[in-house]
């Protein structure tokens, strides 16, 4: 993945030229939960678990090299269409495993509250993979074949995990629609929904511009893999320290750390013209992702019963991850398509900035509840 995220919006921006990917970009983000919820509702049957993400790493594998490949000769008479079919095969196939590999972790009775640390080995992957890149001048394209080979790679190695799930007896029923329509009737889920939806809008910028925007910047080293090393190194320092962090302060403060930071480094990337400020400033992603990603999934583990636990994600992953990055990625992808940048990122920090001040309202509403719904 830190072969692929990186580059993907500097591939359809600068190499391929693809005048409106934001309906590229929203089409990847409709067909994620739809991944996630084919792959969760399965392995909810059966409790597999380690076939399902074999099967679709290497559906992803597959999916990134002809990504990867549009830009050659035989493939540019169709650039935009090719790419409105990989890149959402990319997506529902990744949205597929990572929500159950943090399954794999939260149902082997390991302790929620050390999430952080068996989810920094995937950020410390992403560092690595951006290393090499530093002092060299290689197109996106090329680089992203990397991620063909290193995907393909590690769904080989799941072979040394179990088969199945191994759940507790209350947490095997399967997800049912009353239990949907129950969870998102609660206020509280409305709420944390409509806070997670604006964090989003804001945070599709990390994804679907800044490398684009920050691709031609001078600087020392090559500005792509730059900006994503300092972020994810600062992830993985948040990761480290997040037990303390939530024993002290609890998840709340994970959370509002992770919002506060998307809306100060939108704001930077609005405010300063891009250069060695700016480059420096990404360190803030670190805390945006970690913050924001583990905050919510373990307020969601908190909050929810742990039979409605999969229902939850659901309703999370299609109302805010989903729609919100969606959205954002649509509206603020097309205007970077034409060059339009300060007006994206004045946007994104504006909505950045909404998510947190509803945040500060919401620390103080949650604690009314115990669960989502109250009687189980």
């Amino acid at each position: 993945m830190g072969f692929l995220i990186p580059q993907i919006s500097a591939y359809f921006y600068n190499e391929l030229k693809i005048e409106s990917p934001g309906t590229i970009f929203l089409t990847g983000q409709l067909l994620m939960p739809v991944g996630a919820l084919l792959s969760g509702y399965i392995s909810d049957k059966t409790l597999h678990a380690r076939n399902i993400i074999f099967i679709k790493s290497i559906l992803a594998a597959i999916s990134i090299y002809f990504l990867a490949a549009i830009s050659q000769g035989k493939y540019k008479e169709y650039i935009f269409e090719y790419a409105l079919f990989f890149w959402p095969a990319v997506t529902f196939a990744v949205g597929g495993i990572i929500p159950l590999i943090d399954v794999f972790f939260l149902q082997s009775d390991n302790d929620p509250v050390y999430f952080g640390h068996s989810r920094l080995y995937g950020t410390a992957g992403f560092l690595s993979a951006n290393i090499p890149f530093l002092f060299l001048k290689i197109d996106p394209s090329e680089i992203m074949k990397f991620s063909f080979v290193f995907i393909l790679a590690s769904s080989f190695l799941l072979y040394f995990f179990p088969e199945k799930r191994k759940p507790r007896q209350s947490e095997k029923a399967s997800v049912h629609l009353d239990q949907f329509y129950k969870i998102i009737k609660s206020k509280l889920m409305l709420f944390f929904l409509i806070m997670m939806f604006f964090f989003f809008f804001g945070y599709s910028t990390a994804e679907y511009i800044i490398s684009a925007y920050l691709a031609d910047v001078d600087f020392i080293v090559s500005p792509i893999p730059f900006i994503w090393i300092i972020g994810t190194s600062v992830e993985i320092i948040f990761f480290m320290v997040s037990p303390l962090i939530i024993k002290k302060k609890g998840i709340m403060a994970i959370l509002g750390f992770g919002l506060i930071a998307g809306a100060v480094r939108n704001f930077i990337l609005w405010a300063l013209s891009p250069g060695f400020l700016v480059l420096i400033s990404q360190f803030l992603h670190g805390v945006q992702f970690s913050g924001g990603y583990m905050g919510s999934l373990l307020f969601l583990e908190k909050k929810t019963h742990p039979r409605r636990l999969a229902t939850a994600q659901a309703i999370y992953l299609i109302f805010s991850r989903s729609l919100g990055a969606g959205a954002g990625a649509y509206f603020l992808g097309n205007l970077a398509s034409e060059k339009e940048f300060k007006s994206v990122f004045l946007i994104a920090a504006i909505f950045s900035f909404i998510s947190f001040l509803i945040f500060w309202f919401f620390r103080f509403y949650q604690r009314k509840y115990k669960n989502f719904v109250e009687r189980q």
